[in-house]
């Protein structure tokens, strides 16, 4: 029987697996294989010397291939093709987004310092025009600004990146009382990649803003507004005297520390820190990691696709993860509505509204008196309350599914009724406290002496 070589398949094999590698990661394959297209030819012949050993080893003489050398013309004719493409200056065929990303993997990088400054006299707003790379801006008490870093350049070679570095002008551009700092990538070549690491010092007293753009962006000391707009990339405020409004579409890192106004952030990300804000605090998108939160004057609205939490005051601590939710004194009414998770409140006053409507276990207590309102709930899961001696409420507490534990005292009474169990008020006066789960137990105990 005559062997069949392997050559067709394996060649569609690794087609195939460039195409699935594209479609997870686009990358400059035709510029790739431009400038590697010799190894199409190691490739082959080590495939057919391998055809030629293996069928010596057996005993057998290789078959004639049909079409006698056929296939290897039409192989030496893709890869001239090939050179053609590895030395033209553009790289003329493109499939796709192909062409992006193979300088992060095959271009090398060259350094340029970058250095300017001028006067800021007049100007309230500075703007970052669509930078990449990364940032430190920081305020100062000069009517003037200075920008001092590198421009970096990942090209194929050194000739291709100084090139770039001379069309691609870091510049300052006035605009009546703006002032503009941008990177004219315009005569760049779109096989060369340009970002920016620059420490920019600008008057205390003006705004900043950031229009697209990637990279790390940290900012501090600055009393005007702070709008930062990014595609991707770690941000970190310290001491803003206005508000600070933040989108970011992805993150590993959002720190806010000391924002003496609002804070409003959009996006998708990892971690959050958000402490000691003077004004109301809002957080939409979704985050992967741990949002923490600490000393927040004024309301915080946390909402994403799985959760709702809406919070008075928090003089306190504040953690959420994908997990749980831990708070440490908390002041006014706190209303937190999830999918899933595991709530510990401790230390909090005024209203309280818990809402899990598939599974988590519920942790409340408190020795602050009066009691506000508590209406906690919890398909799946324990619910355990902790409440002040002697203060005056109105329990009805219940399981559909599970024990219930009176570790209070005679001021309640347990009620079991086969597998369900209830625990409710003798002679309830006061506010309101209703905790109810499908599945779980019901314990309700006292709590640590009221404080001083």
């Amino acid at each position: 029987m005559r062997q069949r070589s392997i050559v067709g398949p394996v060649i569609l094999i690794g087609l195939g697996v460039l195409f699935l590698l594209n479609n997870l990661r686009p990358f400059s394959f035709w510029q790739n294989i431009g400038r590697y297209w010799p190894f199409l030819l190691i490739l082959f012949g080590v495939i057919r010397l391998g055809e030629v050993l293996v069928s010596a080893g057996q005993g057998q003489p290789l078959a004639p291939r049909r079409g006698g050398g056929s296939g290897l013309g039409l192989l030496i004719v893709l890869c001239v093709v090939l050179w053609a493409v590895g030395h033209s200056r553009t790289g003329s065929i493109h499939l796709g987004n192909w062409n992006s990303g193979s300088l992060e993997i095959f271009g090398e990088q060259f350094d340029y310092p970058v250095s300017s400054k001028g006067s800021a006299a007049g100007v309230n707003l500075v703007v970052l025009d669509g930078l990449r790379g990364n940032v430190t801006v920081t305020g100062g008490d000069d009517e003037e600004y200075s920008a001092e870093g590198r421009k970096t350049v990942r090209a194929y070679q050194k000739s291709d990146a100084d090139e770039a570095d001379r069309r691609s002008e870091l510049k300052f551009v006035r605009e009546g009382n703006q002032l503009v700092l941008k990177v004219d990538n315009s005569r760049v070549s779109g096989d060369r990649k340009i970002s920016t690491e620059i420490d920019l010092k600008i008057p205390r007293g003006v705004s900043l803003e950031t229009r697209g753009g990637s990279g790390d962006v940290t900012v501090s000391s600055i009393d005007g507004t702070v709008e930062i707009n990014a595609d991707r990339g770690d941000m970190r405020l310290n001491d803003i005297g206005g508000n600070a409004k933040l989108s970011v579409t992805r993150s590993s890192l959002i720190r806010v520390v000391d924002a003496k106004q609002n804070v409003d952030l959009d996006g998708r990300g990892t971690d959050v820190q958000i402490m000691n804000a003077g004004g109301q605090v809002t957080v939409n998108g979704s985050y992967s990691g741990t949002l923490e939160f600490k000393n927040l004057a004024k309301p915080l609205h946390f909402e994403s696709p799985n959760s709702d939490m809406r919070v008075e005051k928090l003089p306190g601590t504040l953690t959420l993860d994908l997990g749980d939710l831990r708070v440490n004194h908390v002041e006014g009414p706190m209303k937190f509505h999830t999918k899933s998770r595991d709530v510990h409140i401790e230390d909090f006053s005024d209203e309280m509204e818990i809402d899990i409507t598939e599974h988590g276990d519920i942790e409340l207590a408190t020795s602050r008196t009066p009691l506000g309102k508590i209406d906690v709930h919890t398909k799946n899961g324990d619910i355990d309350l902790a409440l002040p001696d002697k203060a005056a409420f109105d329990l009805n507490a219940a399981t559909r599914q599970g024990d219930g534990h009176n570790e209070y005292g005679p001021a309640l009474k347990l009620e079991l009724d086969g597998r369900s169990a209830s625990i409710k008020s003798v002679d309830g006066h006061g506010p309101a406290v209703t905790a109810n789960t499908d599945r779980g137990s019901i314990s309700v105990k006292k709590s640590a002496a009221e404080r001083d």
